[in-house]
């Protein structure tokens, strides 16, 4: 006989509560996508569900994606609600399985800050300070220092050790004495040994490394000298710090190991092998078929070319400063997957070439044996890239073909004998390789090659006699800013003008070379007048209008992916402030597809698919004899923007066939506008706070390729009007 053993009260709620309360579940992570099976080079929408005990805890999760066992794709962080979604493009063709790893949110303590005082790139010894409250008696007190290049650590005037480099070591430990019941001060006096400086300070008196006393911020203060009564409290004011970067993005991330409060850098880079532990979706499998691409006609009077970058290495920029994440993850250059995705995205957005840039390699070099190991890196990076193309085109895919971009003045000069050596070095590792063989631009019988020459036609009388050696080679000078310049007149070409009407270079009575950008920067970078943002796409139509005008044989479009700019107070210039390559998402150039929502230096999420659409509407509209289709696009306000105040101004412009006039709805409702006016300002009383979905729609117009957001736009058979459309919050003061 069994006998039924009688349980207490306790007991049956204790058991209760382990079987019905959700807070005692183990985190888990499931995933699915939108469709079993696309194209090769197509996307995917991959959600991520994260389930706890809580409802209140799923957020700030980590989702890592892998794809085949490979990292791929860019992380993204959950919701509140637990839930990420990433674009995942997919390059290969055959069954890919998808995966994904789950990390636990990051402590949610502040997180300091790498701060500095005066960045100008010279040897200097700063004296940083700070008042901070501690109660009571700590048992234990630890103060976590990174600096470059070292640091002397005070605290309420007494000295408490040296630290030097910014990995973590052992932290400065055995503190506790030091501090007292109510108002500390800390002094450190910071030395930088020249070029970029930093000071990071974490100081924590629990086990746990989760609640932080006192951090690095804007809030501290620091004096250009030692100040009087130096390291004990000085009373006169100090002057404000520069912040660099958070833990997570500063110059220095790659080398901190594992600092308190950083998240993990081992599945940043795609490629990475996947984990066999940790919090794993179960895998799911998409079948990716083969198809051919969607090539646009070629049309060999009028070449459309992209400026390319293969410097994204461990040496050269590796993504630490980034305004915004690649849809593929961050990539070295020589990744084939990267390479792939990027070239069938070019291929069916009827690019011709890619323009190569090797403009540093020989800064202040005079030979090309002197080249440094980092520019080795990017030969590499370009020498896969070469394959890569050649592995395409045996697959029979209309690749696109190579301009090498190589340098001789661009700042820091180099000598004609050694770019003579570096372009022989080119004739016979890469022009004269049977597998690199026709995967050159050949103009004038000859591989095209352009050389960026900043000083102009007037550097060469003052640097040399000859010229580079053009035997093997069609070469072109290149420089910038033509606006400012007649450089355009002795035949130089342009890598960016910082003009909304850039200026042709005519050859033999007719135009050679222009070239348009989606965005730029003037004489003072991208925070001073003259620069052009993005503008919702504003820039590159009004910068392509030059292209519709003066149909150059050599369009080349500035440009495909950059993502490399200055941290935070260490532009150049004498105050550190002028920002050139990158600063923000809008005061960027960059083409390729992003995460519209994954964080960066300075961004948070980016532009998804739109410019690429973008590049596509507009080069399928320079082919046209006569314009058949409209490009439209909207100014202002820009996807994503958090809009407030009592009006809402509206912009729009087009390129093209002229439209009949124009359509305007916000949230589905019809707005009357004059027709004649592109620009509406909207009454934002009338709309309640959350979403306010914005549409223009051009009258009586054809557009070949929808500018969409989430999706590579494939050409319409069944053209619809030119429309754009936007989605703001609507936020009240």
């Amino acid at each position: 006989m069994y006998r039924i053993k009688t349980l207490s009260i306790p007991t049956l709620l204790l058991l209760f509560v382990m079987l019905t309360c959700p807070a005692l579940a183990a985190p888990s992570v499931s995933i699915s996508v939108d469709r079993a099976e696309i194209g090769m080079g197509q996307s995917v929408v991959l959600t991520s569900r994260v389930s706890t005990g809580s409802a209140h805890d799923r957020g700030g999760y980590r989702i890592i994606p892998f794809v085949n066992g490979a990292r791929w794709g860019a992380i993204e962080t959950t919701t509140d609600e637990g839930i990420a979604t990433h674009l995942l493009p997919l390059p290969n063709a055959g069954p890919m399985t998808i995966q994904v790893l789950a990390e636990a949110p990051p402590t949610r303590a502040p997180q300091p800050s790498w701060i500095w005082g005066d960045t100008r790139l010279e040897k200097t010894t700063q004296y940083f300070q700070q008042r901070f409250q501690f109660q009571g008696d700590p048992a234990l007190a630890r103060l976590f220092i990174a600096v470059d290049d070292e640091a002397t650590v005070y605290l309420n005037g007494e000295e408490v050790g040296t630290v030097t480099g910014w990995k973590r070591e052992a932290p400065l430990s055995d503190l506790a004495t030091f501090l007292v019941d109510g108002e500390n001060v800390i002094s450190i006096a910071a030395t930088s040994n020249g070029g970029l400086a930093g000071l990071l300070v974490r100081l924590d008196t629990g086990p746990d490394l989760e609640s932080p006393v006192l951090i690095s911020d804007s809030r501290w203060t620091y004096f250009p000298s030692a100040p009087y009564v130096w390291p004990f409290y000085a009373e006169v004011d100090g002057l404000g710090v520069h912040s660099l970067g958070d833990v997570h993005w500063n110059p220095y991330r790659r080398s901190m190991g594992d600092w308190p409060g950083l998240t993990s850098l081992t599945w940043d880079m795609v490629g990475t092998p996947a984990p066999t532990t940790g919090l794993l979706s179960a895998p799911t499998t998409v079948n990716v078929v083969r198809r051919a691409l969607k090539r646009p006609p070629v049309d060999p009077a009028h070449r459309v070319g992209i400026q390319f970058e293969p410097w994204f290495t461990p040496g050269n920029a590796n993504w630490s400063s980034a305004h915004a994440i690649p849809l593929t993850g961050r990539y070295w250059s020589w990744n084939r997957d990267a390479i792939r995705q990027q070239l069938i995205w070019l291929m069916e957005s009827g690019i011709d070439f890619l323009v190569v840039d090797w403009t540093n390699h020989l800064w202040g070099k005079a030979h090309w044996n002197e080249r440094s190991d980092n520019t080795n890196e990017i030969i590499h990076a370009t020498t896969m890239l070469l394959e890569s193309l050649a592995t395409m085109r045996d697959e029979g895919l209309p690749v696109p073909q190579v301009v090498l971009y190589t340098g001789l003045n661009n700042g820091p000069s180099t000598t004609i004998e050694a770019l003579n050596e570096e372009m022989e070095w080119i004739r016979h590792n890469y022009i004269r390789n049977p597998r690199f063989s026709g995967l050159f631009e050949i103009y004038k019988e000859k591989p095209l090659l352009l050389v960026h020459n900043g000083g102009g036609p007037q550097w060469h009388d003052e640097s040399g006699a000859f010229k580079p050696d053009n035997t093997y080679f069609t070469v072109r000078n290149q420089s910038f800013q033509h606006e400012l310049n007649d450089h355009a007149d002795y035949g130089f070409w342009s890598w960016m003008d910082a003009s909304l009407e850039p200026v042709p270079t005519p050859y033999e009575g007719g135009i050679e070379a222009l070239t348009v950008s989606t965005a730029f920067f003037g004489v003072g970078g991208w925070k001073k007048d003259g620069a052009h943002g993005r503008r919702g796409g504003a820039t590159f139509l009004d910068s392509f209008r030059a292209a519709l005008t003066h149909r150059p044989q050599f369009l080349q479009i500035h440009q495909y992916q950059e993502f490399a700019g200055q941290w935070e107070g260490y532009g150049y210039g004498p105050h550190g402030d002028l920002y050139v390559d990158s600063y923000n998402v809008e005061l960027s150039d960059d083409i390729e597809p992003v995460s519209r929502t994954a964080a960066a230096y300075r961004g948070q999420g980016g532009w998804g698919f739109y410019y690429l659409n973008l590049l596509r509407a507009l080069v399928d509209l320079y082919h046209q004899a006569e314009p058949e289709t409209t490009v439209l696009v909207m100014s202002q306000p820009s996807d994503g923007d958090t809009v407030v105040g009592e009006e809402l101004d509206i912009s729009w412009t087009w390129l093209g066939k002229a439209p009949s006039g124009i359509t305007l709805r916000v949230n589905d409702q019809l707005i009357e506008t004059d027709p004649m006016v592109p620009h509406h300002t909207l009454d934002l009383s009338a709309y309640p706070t959350g979403p306010l979905r914005i549409a223009v729609t051009a009258g009586e117009t054809q557009s070949r390729y929808p500018l969409s957001f989430t999706e590579a736009s494939a050409p319409q058979e069944n053209m619809g009007p030119a429309t754009i459309e936007i989605v703001c919050q609507h936020r009240q003061e």
